[in-house]
């Protein structure tokens, strides 16, 4: 291939200098005709060269790396349109959006061959409480569940004729978890716009990342008035450990605490499969040493699984220090998504229009459903006469 291309360039060449030294007009014609023969050859070529391309990886014709949120924006038809102004605004709905970070390949429209110079942001904690619980979608703007309340098995063994057979007791309440909207918004230069790569980092990293973020503290700590969740830690939706190190001498340390608390969900027939903690306490759990100053958990310098009683432990800054839990988050909870991510810009915000600002707003709706509070147990990690929480 690079031998034709150098001796189409050199007969190129040859037809060019022959150009300036002919001096009949049927001497001139023949010379068009060849070089317009070898702008043939040279089409050629490149429609070889671009096929060959296509065929490499990474090429047209092989499978793209899953979009992220920002990237998705970015390559929407309402963003090139709004980019370009010849829109008010666009919205874009991002159903099963990848996780930050993942490979932003989209079409070489819209990222030229060039080095762009992105965003450095600001420290941001991962997030993971979301991704160990159950999702499933929902149309309706609240969900009613019965929630067993009470339950004493009384079942024994009878004789036909003689016995009464026993009566067990159950008792159900209702509950209603209420789709509630998460969001948030930012307002960015129009050059930002005009900065696709940059403007899908920022996507990714800011606009999505700051949903989530409240999403994770609403999991934990909403209190169900107005527009807050449930979370998990409100009085009722779990249950407290109420372990004393008195009448339990076997609990000498957080992870015995964690360990009885493991046991407590197995009890009532469920699997604890994670615990949540504040980073700040398990670090400290992790630093635990036996009497002969080894370290209870595994070395420090080498890789951690996470296993703390058989659960992955989940760190959240949202969850307050000194507070733990450990549940089943297969049975005991449940997240219903009633609106992905939705991802919405607009230059009629104020004076944005006037001062070349665009507003970016992202935003969410879900409810939380506390299904089982036997399931999740927990409450103080410090070991006192009395652990028991509010």
């Amino acid at each position: 291939m690079n031998e034709e291309i150098e001796k189409l360039l050199s007969a190129m060449t040859n037809i060019e200098d022959r150009l300036g030294q002919l001096s009949t007009t049927e001497e001139t014609e023949k010379v068009k005709a060849e070089l317009a023969e070898l702008g043939k050859k040279q089409l050629g070529l490149a429609e070889e060269i671009r096929r060959l391309k296509q065929q490499q990886p990474g090429g047209s014709d092989s499978v793209k790396a899953p979009l992220t949120l920002g990237a998705r924006v970015v390559a929407d038809a309402g963003y090139l349109e709004f980019a370009a102004g010849k829109g008010k605004g666009f919205s874009v709905t991002l159903t099963d959006p990848d996780p930050v970070g993942a490979d932003s390949t989209v079409d070489s429209k819209v990222y030229p061959d060039q080095r762009i110079q992105g965003i450095i942001g600001i420290g941001a904690a991962p997030l993971t409480l979301e991704d160990t619980i159950h999702h499933t979608p929902t149309s309706s703007k609240a969900i009613v569940y019965s929630r067993e309340k009470k339950y004493v098995n009384n079942a024994a063994e009878v004789i036909n004729g003689v016995d009464l057979i026993p009566q067990s007791e159950i008792e159900f309440d209702t509950q209603t978890a209420n789709v509630k909207d998460i969001g948030n918004c930012f307002i960015v230069t129009k050059d930002l716009m005009e900065d696709s790569q940059a403007l899908a980092d920022y996507i990714n990293f800011r606009v999505q990342y700051g949903v989530k973020q409240r999403v994770e503290s609403q999991l934990l700590n909403g209190d169900g008035t107005n527009a807050n969740l449930s979370g998990l830690l409100m009085t009722g939706n779990y249950t407290p450990h109420g372990f004393d190190p008195a009448a339990n001498p076997e609990i000498t340390n957080q992870v015995d605490l964690i360990g009885f608390a493991a046991l407590a969900v197995k009890s009532v027939g469920l699997t604890p499969n994670v615990t949540i903690m504040n980073p700040v306490d398990y670090f400290k759990l992790r630093c635990l040493k036996d009497s002969n100053g080894r370290y209870l958990f595994s070395d420090p310098m080498g890789p951690s699984n996470r296993p703390v009683w058989d659960t992955y432990v989940v760190e959240s800054s949202a969850m307050p220090k000194g507070k733990f839990l450990t549940l089943d988050t297969n049975m005991a909870c449940m997240i219903y998504d009633r609106k992905e991510t939705v991802v919405e810009f607009g230059y009629e915000d104020g004076n944005n229009f006037r001062k070349g600002l665009v507003t970016i707003k992202a935003d969410r709706r879900l409810a939380f459903a506390i299904e089982r509070p036997s399931g999740i147990v927990g409450g103080d990690l410090v070991l006192t006469k009395t652990n028991t929480t509010e």
